[in-house]
């Protein structure tokens, strides 16, 4: 402790001195000034009753902010995977559109030529005959417009002359554009529906191998 010395021009009257003393802090008085020491000053008016900003510790924020992002790259990848099965699923049923209409065309056409004389009777015969072989006779069934479509074009005479033995009967059980040809213990029968499903088939197959 520091000494002071005190010069007295007059005798102090009535004092007593005493032996040199601490005199502790009350424990109410030290409590309260190391309280206020410690404690951060208390806010401004203009702050009282808002939330005071906490500081997040480094290592959390950066968890925090790659959880995030994980979340979203994992959402895009989902999105991503949607749009590709979407975009598959699609593109398959365009392809099967596609072959449908275009079979359809097809079908609509060839039933045009029939109906307006222009369907090749003549080239169905010969290639229906031409798969019997070496076959002497055969017996070719036509629709009965068909079979009178193919004597305008052609007459007996010329059908006679052309092909080997064959003779046409008109059946009204095939329809316009079917064939059926008979020789000793063959028979072909040539559908143009048959044909066109076999067509239709072939495409759609070819569409599931790509």
């Amino acid at each position: 402790m520091d000494e002071t010395v005190l010069r007295l021009h007059k005798p102090l009257l009535g004092v007593r001195v005493a032996e040199e003393t601490a005199f502790p802090l009350s424990p109410l008085a030290s409590g309260a000034e190391a309280s206020a020491a410690g404690a951060a000053p208390p806010p401004s008016p203009a702050l009282r009753g808002r939330p005071q900003p906490t500081k997040a510790a480094p290592d959390s924020s950066f968890a925090q902010e790659r959880e995030a992002l994980e979340r979203v790259l994992s959402g895009l990848a989902d999105a991503a995977r949607r749009l590709t099965g979407w975009h598959d699923q699609l593109l398959g049923e365009v392809q099967h559109a596609t072959v449908e209409l275009a079979l359809a065309i097809a079908s609509r056409l060839i039933h045009q030529k029939i109906e307006t004389g222009m369907f090749p009777v003549e080239s169905l015969v010969r290639a229906a005959v031409k798969r019997l072989g070496e076959s002497d006779a055969a017996v070719v069934h036509l629709h009965p417009e068909d079979l009178a479509l193919l004597r305008r074009r052609l007459g007996d005479d010329r059908l006679s002359q052309e092909e080997r033995d064959v003779r046409f009967v008109a059946d009204s059980c095939l329809a316009r554009g079917d064939c059926r040809v008979e020789a000793d213990q063959w028979s072909i029968v040539s559908s143009l529906e048959c044909q066109l499903a076999d067509l239709r088939e072939l495409l759609l197959e070819g569409e599931d191998a790509e």
